[in-house]
C-alpha cells in the first residue's frame, strides 16, 4: 500500500468512519454531564429551549461561571441560540483532511475569515490558536464603496497561500466588482450559506469547496467536501440524523463548547453512503437542502433551496438570485451577468410557477447572509 493511500485509510478511521458505539457513549456522557438535559433525555433539542436556557444549563455540571474571565457565551448570526465555550474545552483544532482535497498542507495552515461582523465575531470567539487572519467584514458587500473592494483585494494579494473562509455569494460580489482584479493563491472553503449553482458556477476558477456547521457547534464541523465535491461527513465531530420529514438534527462529539444531542438545526437535508474517487472506503455524506423555514409543501414533498436552485440552473446569465415567497407568490430578484440579459419568462419557465421577476443590481442581506430563498415574507 502507498503512502497516500495509507494515510487515507488513517484518516478514514480516525475521522470519518461511523462508530455507533462510540456514539451512544457519547450522548450518555452529555446527558449525565449537563443539566440541559434534565428531563428531556432523547427528545429533539430546539433552537427555542437552547435559547432560553440558562447559562448553568449550558456548561457541564460543576462550572463555575461567575469570575471566570475565560467563559463566553457565543450565539448564532441570527441570536437564535447560543452555547458557552469554557477554559475546560480548551483549543479545538479539526484535523487536516488536506490529502483528500487535494490540495498543500500549508494552505490549510492559515486560514482568511472573510464574512460579515456577526459571523466573523462568532467564528473568532472559538478560534484560539492563532491560525486565523480577519480581513474587513462586510454588513452588506453590494453597499460597499469601492474602496472597500480595493483593500480586500490588496489584502487578500499579500497574503500569499491562504484558504479563505467565506460566504460564497459575498466573494462572488467581490469578485464581479473587482473587475477580475481578485486573485490570490490558495482555496476558497464556502461556508455560512449553502453554495448555490450562480455561485460554483462563477467562483469555478478557484479550488472551490464547502463546509456545513453552525456557531452553536463552537468549532465542530458537520461536512467537508473533497476534490471531488462529496460532502463526507466528519463521524468524529458530529453524529447526523435524518428525520421522518427530512430535518437534520446534529449531535456533537467534539467541539469547545456547550454539547449538543439531537439538535434541530433548522434545516432539511439527506444522508447517503458513497463510494467517493479521493480515495475514502465507503461512508456517509449529507446533502444539505436549504432551510426549513423557506421552504414549503407540494404535493407529498418539500420544495427547497435546492430545488428552485436546481431549476435554475439552466440560465447561466443570471449571477444572484434571491426569491421570496409572499401570500400573493413568488418575488424573484435576480441579478444578471455584466453584459447579459434575464427575461422574466424564462425565469418562469424554468421554476415552473408565476412569479414576479425583478432584474436588478443586488439582492438583499440578512443577518450579514444573502439567502437564496428568504423567510416568508407576509
Amino acid at each position: 500500500m502507498d503512502f497516500e493511500a495509507s494515510a487515507i485509510r488513517a484518516l478514514h478511521a480516525a475521522h470519518y468512519a461511523y462508530d455507533a458505539s462510540r456514539v451512544r457513549a457519547a450522548i450518555a456522557d452529555t446527558v449525565r454531564d449537563y443539566p440541559l438535559y434534565d428531563g428531556h433525555a432523547g427528545e429533539v433539542l430546539t433552537k427555542e429551549r437552547l435559547s432560553a436556557a440558562r447559562p448553568s444549563d449550558l456548561v457541564r455540571r460543576g462550572t463555575v461561571i461567575a469570575g471566570n474571565a475565560g467563559l463566553r457565551r457565543i450565539a448564532s448570526s441570527n441570536g437564535a441560540a447560543s452555547v458557552w465555550v469554557t477554559p475546560e474545552d480548551g483549543a479545538f483544532t479539526p484535523a487536516t483532511n488536506a490529502i483528500i482535497m487535494g490540495i498543500p498542507d500549508d494552505v490549510l495552515s492559515r486560514v482568511a475569515l472573510l464574512t460579515s461582523p456577526q459571523c466573523s465575531g462568532a467564528s473568532c470567539a472559538i478560534q484560539t490558536d492563532g491560525t486565523y487572519v480577519l480581513l474587513p467584514p462586510t454588513a452588506d458587500v453590494f453597499a460597499e464603496p469601492r474602496s472597500y473592494v480595493d483593500d480586500v483585494v490588496r489584502r487578500l494579494h499579500d497574503l500569499g497561500p491562504v484558504m479563505l473562509l467565506t460566504n460564497p455569494v459575498l466573494f462572488h460580489a467581490l469578485v464581479r466588482r473587482s473587475g477580475g482584479k481578485l486573485a490570490f493563491t490558495g482555496a476558497v472553503m464556502s461556508s455560512y450559506q449553502r453554495l448555490a449553482t450562480p455561485q460554483r458556477r462563477a467562483l469555478g476558477a478557484f479550488p472551490l469547496f464547502e463546509q456545513y456547521g453552525a456557531t452553536e457547534l463552537a468549532g465542530a464541523m458537520v461536512t467537508n467536501t473533497c476534490k471531488h465535491g462529496t460532502p463526507h461527513v466528519w463521524e468524529s465531530q458530529v453524529d447526523v440524523e435524518i428525520t421522518d420529514e427530512g430535518g437534520i438534527l446534529l449531535t456533537t462529539l467534539a467541539g469547545g463548547g456547550t454539547r449538543l444531542v439531537r439538535y434541530d438545526i433548522g434545516d432539511l437535508g439527506r444522508l447517503r453512503t458513497v463510494a467517493c474517487a479521493c480515495g475514502l472506503p465507503p461512508g456517509r455524506a449529507l446533502d444539505v437542502f436549504g432551510r426549513r423555514s423557506s421552504a414549503w409543501r407540494d404535493g407529498g414533498g418539500w420544495v427547497t433551496e435546492a430545488d428552485l436552485d436546481a431549476r435554475l440552473a439552466g440560465i447561466p446569465s443570471i449571477d444572484f438570485v434571491q426569491i421570496t415567497r409572499t401570500r400573493d407568490g413568488l418575488r424573484v430578484a435576480v441579478v444578471p451577468s455584466d453584459g447579459a440579459t434575464v427575461r422574466s419568462a424564462e425565469v418562469c419557465d424554468a421554476l415552473g410557477m408565476k412569479a414576479d421577476v425583478l432584474v436588478t443590481d443586488r439582492i438583499a442581506a440578512s443577518a450579514g447572509k444573502y439567502p437564496f430563498v428568504r423567510r416568508w415574507d407576509t
